[in-house]
């Protein structure tokens, strides 16, 4: 039952960080395909990948410990993960300048808020994507150890 385990956390981890990284990048190139035109974004920093590996670890083992409201708490993360970008683009592009600017400023800065929208349902998407591996991982673990989690703490 072991390989059970191993494989859950290999879905989880190694899995769950390389197809996300490749379906955000597909995602970007395609949603901001006609924002940005060199289709080159940003590198991911180590710290990302550290801390969305850690947040795979944590639901896995609440998934595979079989813990009520995993689905809460997973979508309730992605709700905090989400409203933090939300102050940023109210106070960048919602401000009160906005009706003394120019046509083109205004252009300009309708294509920004445009690459912003885009870049938060990137964002979105990727970290459903995310947690969908640790949610399948755990589910693996969880076959693996055939045990509930209560019969672990009290025998």
């Amino acid at each position: 039952m072991m390989k059970y385990i191993f494989l859950g956390l290999l879905i989880s981890l190694l899995f769950g960080h390389y197809l996300t990284r490749a379906s955000l990048d597909f995602l970007r190139c395609n949603f901001l395909r006609d924002i940005k035109e060199d289709h080159k974004f940003e590198n991911y920093g180590i710290l990302d990948s550290l801390f969305g590996s850690l947040e795979r670890l944590f639901f896995t083992g609440i998934v595979a410990f079989d813990i009520s409201g995993t689905a809460v708490a997973m979508m309730g993360w992605i709700a905090i993960k989400m409203a933090s970008n939300w102050e940023f683009q109210l106070k960048e592009f919602a401000s009160k300048q906005y009706v003394k600017l120019s046509e083109e400023e205004k252009k300009l800065k309708e294509k920004e808020s445009l690459k912003m929208r885009g870049l938060l349902f990137c964002a979105l998407l990727g970290n459903i994507i995310s947690l969908s591996f640790a949610f399948v991982g755990g589910l693996f673990c969880r076959y693996g150890l055939k045990v509930s989690p209560l019969k672990l703490f009290f025998q």
